[in-house]
């Protein structure tokens, strides 16, 4: 049983780290289509969303046949559930992938041409880099991995919170830009959520190494700072 076990937990590994890779792709090609301004790329992000979507279905019955056959105890145990938990927050930054690609799509057919993506580039940069750490620290539990994503999403924050004042000052310049710097605002949300997802997915993973959830573990260290 054991062993049977332990290959069902490789193969779960393997299929993450896929399920991460796609996101991440979707991605690069969403910020690819933004900076060269490509419509056939940012279609294609909408239609590569599905392959992500998909593989998600396939983790998830993975999931649920090792807690139906193999009846997995404790560590194990949490190891699963948060593997049906990070499908799910990698699948919504799938989703939101093919959102900012929808969204490049308007900004080349109506050529908005008054918001520099500077910042957003370095929204994406932070996203790949969380992801990446994501994957690690699935294969490799360690509360360094799980403090670097944090720290990471707290640059993502600081860097919304930049793109959001850049955006104001543009649409405070003139009324007719307030489309664009709305259609600009949301990508720089979607890119705030991706992190607020990798961050979700972090803290199950953290779950299956400490048995607590992050909450819990922000709770004692703030009453042990007391």
């Amino acid at each position: 049983m054991r062993k049977s076990f332990m290959r069902t937990l490789k193969v779960l590994n393997e299929e993450i780290s896929k399920m991460a890779m796609l996101a991440s792709k979707a991605l690069a090609q969403a910020m690819q289509a933004l900076d060269a301004r490509d419509l056939a790329i940012a279609k294609q992000v909408e239609e590569d969303d599905e392959a992500v979507d998909q593989l998600q279905l396939v983790i998830d019955k993975h999931c649920l046949e090792a807690l139906i056959r193999q009846q997995p105890l404790a560590k194990d145990m949490r190891l699963v559930l948060a593997t049906l938990k990070m499908t799910g927050e990698l699948e919504r930054i799938g989703d939101q992938a093919a959102d900012i690609a929808h969204l490049v799509e308007r900004i080349i057919m109506r050529e908005y041409q008054h918001y520099r993506i500077d910042t957003l580039r370095k929204m994406y940069d932070i996203a790949v880099q969380m992801l990446a750490t994501l994957q690690h620290l699935f294969s490799h539990q360690s509360e360094e991995l799980s403090d670097q994503i944090d720290r990471l999403d707290d640059q993502m924050d600081e860097l919304y919170r930049q793109a959001r004042q850049e955006l104001k000052a543009i649409m405070r310049e003139n009324a007719q830009y307030v489309d664009e710097g709305v259609t600009y605002l949301s990508i720089a949300k979607y890119f705030e959520k991706i992190g607020d997802h990798i961050t979700n997915a972090s803290e199950w993973i953290e779950y299956v190494r400490t048995g607590r959830f992050a909450k819990e573990r922000r709770a004692l260290d703030d009453h042990l700072e007391e």
